[in-house]
């Protein structure tokens, strides 16, 4: 079946990407919540305290519990809000203070909610089975900070299922360009000063009623040539909640046509209850990019992604400008006929175009060692294109975990082996080097990349964010600002 994961496998992106214009911060002080998946007007632009940690006394800790919560959902309610975890949206009381660290092994804590009208011992399986994907990432990346994942497994009266940050932060880079960064990466830099966290880091949510799709590992039988090894597509998953995912993609269809940005970083004044409001003055505040789209290369040259950011970002005299436009249809009729727009129809030619862009790791110079991106999709397909890897280079070979096509009737155990006689983990060596250079601890890297330490005093625009650093891998400096 050629469909991606789940034809939704980062519908997340299309979630909080595609229908809004005003919802991610260009302050440092303001974070970007997302607290229903299959809500795509739930996203929004959260302020955030920034907050000092409290220094604690180490002490030995109990170990995380793996939380089940076996209550039902009603039909037709919100997935994420009527959860019996509460009623309360998850995201609108925030910790700043991170629990002291449990042991290593329980450093990913799973909060799981299934169907209570499971009668066949689903949700036994689904919960294992999100404990196995849990394990695996949790043995190739050493996490300093505890993440949590909230997952549930009930009918959702549609859609198959998804995963993704339930929270972005974001962070002044190296380059000084302040970027999106999901918050389980963000913890793993001990600031002592941050913008304040969500509850939950990751939230992910498959469907009971998948008409047998997925294959569990407790299965009588092998999966058939329909279904997916349930345990590949929530490390698939989890691994885009972790930061493999790129801001770019078409935002502004069907209004505008084949032009893709990253996100839509402008704040607007509401006029209204809608979200987006339909009326209101909008201010252009810059196009944003996620942490991940740093590394973005074109291999023609080298050239970085972030180029044309910046370029897009001159628009209507540049980030600082004060720009503003008296509704929606005003922004999008000035863009659409000014000289940024050119820049924004030339990378959607590239996004579509086989083997154009990719990400470039650090401690690498050569675009020609870039890992690719998926641009051979066409038309380009927003929630696939760019932000999983190249399907013709990576399907069969050890890194297949996050191409964008979930291979159907055949194990996980079986993939790994087919593609390899000497590895003891799932997650191939391309897509460790990815986590590794977004700054993720592994024991090949263990002073990971981290990016400017946040102040009190951050609730200013960066004066910087359409001049990115001509180099984006100057690791090596980078790594000793730790």
């Amino acid at each position: 079946m050629n469909t991606s994961f789940f034809t939704v496998s980062l519908f997340l992106i299309t979630i909080f990407l595609t229908t809004f214009i005003s919802h991610t911060p260009v302050v440092l002080g303001q974070c970007v919540d997302f607290p229903d998946l299959f809500d795509r007007k739930s996203a929004k632009l959260t302020p955030c305290r920034i907050v000092k940690e409290t220094k604690q006394k180490t002490k030995q800790t109990k170990p995380l519990k793996l939380l089940s919560n076996l209550g039902g959902i009603g039909k037709g309610k919100s997935l994420l809000s009527q959860n019996n975890h509460s009623s309360k949206n998850k995201n609108d009381t925030p910790s700043g203070d991170n629990p002291p660290p449990p042991p290593s092994q329980n450093m990913i804590q799973l909060n799981f909610t299934c169907d209570l009208n499971d009668t066949n011992g689903t949700c036994a399986k689904a919960q294992k089975g999100f404990e196995d994907a849990i394990n695996i990432i949790s043995s190739m990346i050493e996490l300093v900070t505890p993440i949590i994942v909230d997952a549930s497994f009930v009918n959702l009266h549609g859609p198959i299922g998804n995963a993704g940050p339930s929270r972005f932060i974001p962070l002044q880079d190296k380059d000084n360009v302040v970027r999106l960064y999901p918050q389980a990466l963000a913890k793993q830099f001990q600031f002592d000063t941050h913008p304040e966290f969500a509850p939950n880091d990751i939230i992910a949510a498959f469907t009971s009623a998948s008409n047998n799709i997925f294959w569990f590992r407790d299965d009588p039988s092998p999966p058939t040539n329909t279904q997916v090894d349930f345990v590949l597509v929530v490390v698939h998953e989890l691994i885009h909640g972790l930061g493999l995912l790129s801001s770019w993609t078409d935002y502004f269809t069907p209004y505008i046509q084949n032009a893709i940005t990253p996100f839509p970083s402008f704040i607007m004044s509401i006029e209204g209850p809608e979200v987006p409001p339909k009326n209101g003055t909008i201010t252009f505040t810059g196009f944003q990019e996620t942490a991940f789209d740093r590394y973005l290369v074109f291999t023609n040259d080298g050239t970085p992604v972030s180029t044309v950011t910046s370029k897009i970002n001159e628009f209507a005299g540049g980030v600082n400008s004060g720009a503003t436009f008296d509704n929606k249809t005003a922004f999008l009729k000035a863009f659409n006929s000014s000289p940024q727009f050119e820049f924004a129809t030339n990378i959607f030619k590239q996004a579509s175009t086989a083997s154009s862009m990719g990400f470039l790791p650090q401690d690498t110079k050569n675009a020609k060692d870039s890992i690719l991106c998926e641009t051979s999709l066409v038309p380009f397909l927003s929630g696939s294109s760019i932000t999983h890897t190249d399907f013709t280079t990576f399907a069969n070979s050890t890194d297949f975990l996050m191409v964008w096509k979930a291979p159907r009737g055949v194990t996980l155990d079986q993939l790994t082996n087919a593609n390899s006689t000497n590895r003891s983990n799932v997650i191939g060596p391309k897509t460790i080097k990815i986590l590794e250079t977004l700054g993720y601890k592994t024991a090949n890297n263990p002073n990971p990349y981290k990016p400017n330490a946040p102040s009190s005093n951050q609730n200013e625009p960066s004066s910087n964010q359409n001049e990115p650093s001509s180099n984006q891998n100057e690791q090596g400096e980078n790594n000793n600002n730790q």
